[in-house]
């Protein structure tokens, strides 16, 4: 039903966007964006940060996995070993949400949701006093 809507929508923006006079100077003609290629823009536009976000569940799924042996800075080689760096863009965003949908169960945007949510805790964590940021950091690795 809402297709039949938006179909319709579309045919009557169309055919009142296109006009053209009689002596031909003035035709302006208009197209709409279909709704996909916004989607499209929001996954370009938050590539990074769901790239961020994929890194740091599988991250933890592997660090709640191998609990001592885990080292982050060898993970973080190995993860853009297999995915690049964020610059590089070796797999697209439909690739990084397939991804996370496939292990984790995870959409495009819980990723970037998860993503935001790390910021902000890392903003609180550097804004303490370096004594109590210490047990804190103490206090979280004892949660997994």
């Amino acid at each position: 039903m809402a297709r039949t809507a938006t179909a319709a929508k579309k045919v009557t923006s169309d055919s009142n966007a296109s006009t053209a006079s009689t002596d031909g100077t003035n035709t302006t003609t208009t197209t709409t964006k279909p709704s996909w290629s916004v989607l499209e823009t929001f996954q370009e536009r938050f590539y990074t940060s769901a790239y961020f976000g994929l890194r740091d569940v599988w991250g933890k799924t592997c660090r709640a996995y191998l609990k001592e042996q885990f080292d982050w800075q060898e993970f973080n080689e190995a993860f853009s070993l297999v995915f690049g760096e964020v610059d590089e863009k070796r797999f697209s965003a439909v690739d990084l949400h397939d991804t996370s949908i496939h292990f984790f169960y995870l959409t495009f945007k819980d990723l970037v949701k998860r993503n935001l949510d790390n910021l902000k805790n890392r903003k609180k964590y550097n804004s303490q006093p370096k004594n109590q940021s210490q047990n804190s950091a103490a206090d979280y690795d004892e949660q997994f």
